[in-house]
């Protein structure tokens, strides 16, 4: 497996393919048109930082991906409200400056645990880390058990935030955050 930077010629056909294949499967069960894939791959890309990793097998077919951008205390309090941001502020580096969100991390439903997330983690630890990150900021939800055992064994820690999951009535979003 090869870990590739993710190029805007990528997000038409291969990255919302690999979204609405990923997000078909556990635990979220969704089925998403392309107004939907469309909204959420634009809600991404819009971000100031933008940046991913697009995880291909030999062949060059895309297996996953990976995406994060630039935070702030600031823009957390905008997004998240003021529990998360003072969390950041409070227990993060350098007062919450240079803080990277991890937005998806999602590999194709067929190809999930052979290793493909962790190496897609793994990699975009090395690449904040070598760019100067201070700290990463993630939520996940609670019924991704996989998900959330990944991230644990690669040194992320719940920050005791959570927020209810939009998608999934009872399911909760829990807020990690990991740094160097």
């Amino acid at each position: 497996m090869e870990l590739r930077p993710l190029l805007p010629r990528h997000h038409e056909v291969t990255v919302k393919g690999l979204i609405r294949d990923a997000f078909s499967g556990f635990p979220w069960y969704e089925t998403l048109d392309d107004v939907e894939l469309e909204r959420r791959w634009r809600s991404y890309v819009s971000r100031p930082g933008f940046t991913g990793l697009l995880a291909c097998e030999e062949g060059h077919s895309a297996v996953g991906a990976c995406w994060w951008d630039e935070t702030s205390a600031d823009s957390i309090r905008l997004e998240r409200g003021d529990e998360l941001a003072d969390f950041a502020i409070g227990r993060l580096p350098d007062k919450g400056r240079h803080i990277i969100w991890e937005r998806d991390i999602l590999v194709r439903v067929s190809d999930q645990r052979k290793g493909y997330g962790r190496q897609l983690r793994t990699g975009f630890l090395d690449r904040i880390t070598t760019d100067g990150a201070m700290a990463v900021l993630t939520r996940m939800r609670d019924d991704n058990l996989p998900t959330l055992k990944l991230a644990e064994s690669l040194g992320f820690e719940p920050t005791g935030i959570s927020e209810p999951c939009p998608v999934k009535p009872g399911a909760r979003h829990q807020f990690w955050y990991w740094t160097p």
